[in-house]
């Protein structure tokens, strides 16, 4: 798999000042991405039974996400295969894109709070960005590489 290297980390273009997360902070990560997979779990047998999605695709997303909340918590995912770091990595990028792309006409429509929906996407940024950069071995070592190295050739035009 291959990764966008000019992905924007954080909506506001700045990463974190490197503080240590408070107290409040691993608590309310866990219960996002936790929330997420349930999301997902709830509205895919929908989604496929409509014709939206196909089974293989939802199994697949499923089992990254488990994995991408029992990341938080350190601990297995258990009773599924567990997902590699690309897995979780991508997945985390397709809904930080999401999230940025939905989030505010969803706050224009009042479905979510404008606090919330950055408390929300926030969250899953800094989890993406502590993955990519401090786990996947050498896969994500190898990745890390391959950014900086096409960050370095020249942009096309």
């Amino acid at each position: 798999m291959t990764f966008d290297p000019h992905f924007r980390f954080y909506s506001d273009g700045h990463a974190p000042t490197g503080a240590a997360p408070d107290d409040a902070f691993w608590p309310a990560l866990r219960r996002e991405l936790g929330e997420e997979m349930e999301r997902r779990r709830a509205s895919y047998p929908k989604l496929v039974s409509k014709g939206r999605m196909n089974r293989d695709t939802a199994d697949r997303e499923l089992r990254v996400w488990r994995a991408i909340a029992a990341s938080v918590a350190a601990i297995p995912a258990t009773g599924v295969a567990p997902a590699t770091w690309s897995e979780m990595v991508h997945a985390l990028r397709r809904e930080i894109a999401l999230r940025r792309k939905f989030y505010p006409q969803w706050i224009l429509d009042r479905a979510i709070d404008a606090d919330d929906a950055e408390r929300k996407l926030s969250l899953v940024e800094a989890w993406h960005d502590y993955l990519w950069h401090d786990c996947g071995g050498a896969e994500g070592a190898a990745a890390r590489a391959e950014r900086l190295r096409l960050l370095d050739q020249p942009r096309a035009a």
